[in-house]
């Protein structure tokens, strides 16, 4: 959800401005997908292990 925001937010910002106002708010767009998804792998795994040990 937060993600599809974003990447839309991306490419809204990309097709109304400058280049470089557009890459930067990409690569924002993509750290915060980077992030969203490890902390999501991150937590999906301390869940395995937590139904591995209890």
């Amino acid at each position: 959800m937060i993600v599809n925001l974003t990447r839309s937010m991306a490419t809204i910002a990309s097709t109304t401005a400058t280049t470089s106002t557009s890459q930067r708010l990409n690569n924002y767009s993509e750290r915060i997908y980077e992030a969203t998804m490890c902390s999501f792998l991150q937590h999906s795994r301390n869940l395995k292990v937590l139904r591995r040990t209890g």
